[in-house]
């Protein structure tokens, strides 16, 4: 009786990892998406991507003084 009532709990628990997992990983797609999304609906560029003020303004790509 015993082996029944821990094979039955073995597979819950495999069960229960295997839906969490999957939760978590809704869960992250989901907020990966929202985050993909804002960042692709702002419209200011000011990262490491915008070169128009770099070197026209005495930037990095400047060498005299």
């Amino acid at each position: 009786m015993s082996t029944i009532a821990f094979i039955g709990l073995a597979v819950l628990t495999i069960t229960a990892i295997i839906c969490l997992h999957a939760y978590v990983l809704t869960k992250f797609m989901l907020l990966m998406s929202q985050i993909v999304k804002e960042s692709q609906a702002s419209t200011s560029n000011n990262g490491w991507g915008s070169y128009d003020n770099n070197n026209n303004n005495g930037g990095w790509g400047t060498t005299g003084n």
